[in-house]
């Protein structure tokens, strides 16, 4: 099995991108050429999902990556996004919820709540200027 080191997708209202700037669109059914490593791969990890809203065509192609990863690889995804208001995010609720059910049939959820590690030195500086 393949582990896809430094690739990491954008998935905006442009399609899918590269973070090397390099534009991919997935539309027209072509997700299955371009995905088919990520697909593959045996560990994904999905970092800062919801963080900007989907159109309809972005959160159908994550369906679709989902729907063809589930109960067969790994998937790992962090969001500060309670489930409660995925369906703001993909503005769909029947996709949000076939989604979720997917997500969370054979997961482990890691709630992790306390003062954010990023900016930990900051408030000790902004603490000590008060």
């Amino acid at each position: 099995r393949s582990v896809i080191r430094s690739m990491i997708l954008d998935l905006s209202n442009d399609g899918w991108k590269l973070k090397s700037n390099s534009l991919i669109s997935l539309k027209n059914g072509k997700l299955a050429t371009f995905t088919q490593p990520v697909i593959a791969c045996c560990f994904l990890i999905i970092d800062e999902l919801g963080y900007q809203k989907m159109d309809v065509d972005s959160a159908n192609l994550f369906f679709n990556l989902i729907a063809k990863r589930y109960e067969k690889l790994s998937t790992v995804i962090t969001t500060n996004s309670p489930f409660s208001k995925w369906s703001d995010i993909f503005q769909e609720p029947v996709l949000t919820n076939a989604l979720l059910d997917r997500l969370l049939h054979h997961c482990s959820v890691i709630n992790i709540n306390g003062p954010s590690y990023r900016l930990k030195d900051q408030m000790q500086y902004m603490i000590e200027e008060n």
